[in-house]
């Protein structure tokens, strides 16, 4: 069974050193050629992705120890209990169970190996998805915490620190748009287009915004940000850094700048994380998760707008649920309506 499964995925392929001892070479193939197969490899995070759903799949085979075609409800089971064990959280579990699934229906879907894997074991026993919630890690900041963060950023920004004005063009783009840590980060000199806005003095111009970029689902979503805030600080840091006239559409937009102020590699994520909890520790923010720029960006569209749907529409949510997560409750709604109405049907004063 697992040479016709190797034969079907990978033809010629050779034995591998693998770190699970209990799952066979093909197995381990036909793994990965899912994982890549189901994974956008425009990503940034692309291998990391891979790397991932490998990995829960080989630990899966590697327990249960048993070829993909004779796994059964009972080992799906048996799994989640030895999952639990491992103290695993219920949202980890259910992303487990939820790729081992995935990975069934990819099998199933192959003619050649529709042959060899005649049913998904996890349609009967996959667990409900746990129901979204919102931690002390990741709520939202306040006004008063946000605009000191943002206050500190900037201040070290009006030094000739290059890492500075690059994290607080990143950390106002964050607040501003809402976007995720990934799709800020990720960020090129061709997804955005800059409409100069004249400076008030000798300043960096400030720019309008057009921002593109793949999200979450694979979609490409363009965002205009009118505040010509974060343009004015982005071109800040591309001129200060001597990168302006050297973009191209492929460029990344944020590097390191370990060499003697020069670009470097292109910014992870962590690094910008790094830095934003020396900057939230230093007005005396102990515990600070870059998602909670997201979070406060949907607080305050729910607040200025009094309405569930704009916030859910600001975030790109499809699931009303997801954004509960975000918007615990709402703010007195604007009353945008009652002059109008008033007016047209002639109330008295």
């Amino acid at each position: 069974m697992e040479d016709n499964i190797l034969a079907i995925i990978s033809p010629g392929a050779s034995p591998m050193d693998l770190v699970y001892p209990h799952v066979p070479v093909a197995t381990t193939q036909a793994i990965r050629a899912w994982a890549q197969s189901s994974s956008d490899p425009s990503s940034p995070i692309y291998t990391s992705i891979v790397q991932g759903k490998v990995a829960i799949l080989c630990d899966f085979f590697d327990y249960i120890c048993k070829h993909p075609g004779q796994v059964s409800e009972a080992d799906i089971q048996l799994y989640q209990q030895y999952l639990e064990q491992r103290n695993r959280a219920q949202s980890t579990i259910y992303t487990y169970i939820s790729r081992i699934s995935a990975f069934y229906e990819w099998m199933m879907s192959s003619p050649e190996l529709a042959a060899v894997i005649h049913k998904n074991p996890t349609k009967l026993v996959r667990p409900k998805a746990p129901k979204p919630y919102q931690s002390k890690a990741t709520k939202a900041l306040s006004d008063d915490q946000a605009k000191a963060l943002v206050k500190q950023v900037k201040k070290a920004s009006e030094s000739r620190d290059l890492d500075a004005k690059r994290d607080y063009a990143m950390l106002l783009i964050y607040f501003l748009t809402g976007m995720r840590r990934e799709e800020v980060c990720s960020l090129k000199y061709g997804d955005i287009t800059l409409s100069s806005v004249t400076p008030q003095s000798d300043e960096a111009p400030g720019s309008v915004m057009i921002i593109s970029c793949r999200v979450k689902g694979g979609e490409i979503v363009t965002r205009e940000l009118t505040n010509p805030i974060a343009g004015k600080a982005l071109m800040d840091y591309l001129i200060a850094s001597n990168r302006l006239n050297t973009m191209t559409p492929e460029s990344p937009l944020w590097t390191r700048h370990d060499h003697a102020g020069k670009p470097g590699e292109p910014l992870t994520s962590h690094a910008f994380v790094k830095n934003l909890k020396k900057y939230a520790l230093e007005i005396g923010l102990n515990h600070i998760h870059l998602h909670q720029t997201r979070h406060t960006f949907a607080r305050i569209i729910a607040d200025e707008t009094g309405s569930f749907l704009a916030a859910q529409e600001a975030l790109g949510h499809k699931d009303a649920a997801a954004t509960r997560v975000y918007v615990q409750h709402l703010g007195t709604k604007k009353d945008r309506s009652s002059g109008m109405i008033g007016s047209r049907l002639d109330f008295d004063e």
